[in-house]
């Protein structure tokens, strides 16, 4: 990546399933959570998911998982 394609500044537009959006944000969401109740389900732990904040075009926000935005103002991986 090179250094003027990471120090892109928000908000940026995306499209994000077939909707044109800006995205404003994005963040890893992480929670906790406790053992299994049962015997050998899962330990407690910690997960994680990448996210990002968007606005669609009538003014609603949303998160939504960051897999799903495509940012549109990179062409062939070069700034525009």
């Amino acid at each position: 990546m090179t250094d003027e394609v990471s120090e892109r500044e928000m908000p940026r537009p995306c499209v994000v399933d077939g909707e044109r959006c800006t995205c404003h944000l994005l963040y890893v969401a992480c929670w906790t959570h406790g053992a299994g109740l049962t015997a050998g389900s899962s330990p407690a732990g910690q997960e994680s998911r990448s996210m990002a904040l968007i606005e669609h075009e009538d003014g609603s926000m949303e998160n939504v998982e960051a897999y799903k935005v495509t940012f549109t103002d990179v062409t062939g991986g070069e700034a525009r």
